[in-house]
């Protein structure tokens, strides 16, 4: 029997580090980069859902939201809200017993998890 104590892989899902990346932000420049980049995760994967006829999730459209805020308050809620729409939709593949696919993964997960060098998006 070995006496190796097992590895325990990181088991943050990509919410917390959008989360993170949106509530750490100080400028309205760094919270609208975060927020877009989840964002476009969201509008990728409800594509992806659309194009298997998976189900047809009805979302707001954020973008426009977005360009809308103007204070850093009203851009963090925004980028919120998107990460928030983004886990009903990945919980909503997952009760059909699917994986949801990532197209967006920010730096810090990617270290925290050992996946390497990624190309950092957003």
């Amino acid at each position: 029997m070995s006496t190796e104590s097992p590895v325990l892989a990181n088991y943050k899902p990509s919410a917390f580090y959008f989360r993170r990346a949106i509530r750490s932000a100080r400028t309205n420049a760094t919270a609208h980069a975060a927020a877009q980049g989840v964002i476009l995760e969201l509008e990728l994967l409800h594509a992806w859902i659309l194009e298997r006829h998976l189900f047809n999730p009805e979302i707001p459209d954020r973008r426009a939201e977005l360009g809308r805020c103007k204070t850093l308050r009203k851009i963090k809620d925004c980028g919120l809200a998107a990460v928030a729409d983004l886990e009903r939709l990945k919980a909503g593949v997952r009760d059909l017993n699917l994986i949801p696919p990532k197209w967006r993964i920010r730096p810090e997960e990617a270290a925290d998890k050992g996946w390497g060098k990624v190309i950092p998006l957003a």
